[in-house]
């Protein structure tokens, strides 16, 4: 009998125009966790021991933004998430201001699901290549207040995106949006999220911090196979920037001889 898989998606800085709103995010992402059924439960139990660690209640869901503001915490978030070898990390963002063709970036809905498409097709391809069989994959997109996924997302990820593409969608049981309350796997793609997060978006003084993306990046999709010499790698399927990969800062970017982001 195969193994059911589960991928938990959330996104990373806003929707947000920024040539409306300046304060906006300079980025809009995602993370995505891609597992086997067999390791949910670690991957539930690691939030449980942090939410014990730094004494949030159960009750509360476990974010990045909330609990996880110290540069101490954020290191041992980070090197816990890097322990969970079971899991496979993809990342999605697009960094507002270097898009010049294209109006995707000023409207939400098609913002949303331009980086949610993506998302959608790098899981199902890392699902495909890791034996996932069909009817065996559920996907969880974490909800975004005040956004009707029903009537904006999924006729795009469902019924568009897979006419224009050819995507292994037999491949999916359920594809669903979810409050991020509800499932202890979807702090943890809230957890993987902030560290892209802090390597994206500028402080105070105008610094980016990739201390923490780097520590995760084991788990990223395809790093266990990336040398200079291979075809397969983190880029594009496990790590995705658009409008292209010049935005990657190689002051953090954990492979910057990367010859496909060159």
């Amino acid at each position: 009998m195969s193994e059911k898989y589960f991928a938990y998606v959330d996104e990373t800085g806003d929707l947000g125009d920024l040539s409306v709103s300046p304060k906006a995010s300079p980025h809009f992402g995602m993370a995505a966790i891609l597992f086997p059924a067999s390791a949910a439960g670690d991957v539930r139990r690691m939030i449980t021991d942090l939410k014990d660690e730094f004494r949030v209640p159960h009750d509360k869901p476990f974010s990045w933004k909330e609990y996880v503001r110290d540069h101490d915490r954020r290191l041992y978030v980070a090197d816990h998430l890097s322990m969970l070898d079971k899991v496979q990390a993809i990342y999605v963002y697009t960094d507002k201001a270097a898009v010049t063709e294209g109006t995707y970036t000023t409207e939400r809905g098609a913002l949303y699901n331009y980086v949610a498409g993506k998302m959608l097709k790098n899981i199902l391809w890392a699902a495909r290549n890791s034996g996932v069989k069909k009817g065996d994959l559920t996907i969880r997109f974490s909800h975004v207040k005040g956004f009707d996924h029903d009537s904006v997302s999924r006729p795009y990820l469902e019924t568009t995106l897979p006419a224009q593409q050819s995507l292994p969608m037999e491949l999916l049981d359920s594809l669903q949006w979810v409050a991020a309350t509800k499932y202890r796997e979807s702090d943890v793609a809230d957890l993987f999220a902030g560290c892209l997060n802090e390597a994206l978006r500028p402080g105070r003084y105008g610094h980016v911090e990739g201390r923490y993306l780097r520590t995760v990046w084991p788990r990223v999709r395809g790093v266990e196979n990336c040398t200079n010499a291979s075809n397969y790698c983190a880029v594009p399927l496990g790590f995705m920037a658009m409008p292209n990969y010049k935005v990657i800062s190689p002051g953090w970017f954990p492979c910057p001889d990367c010859p496909k982001i060159k």
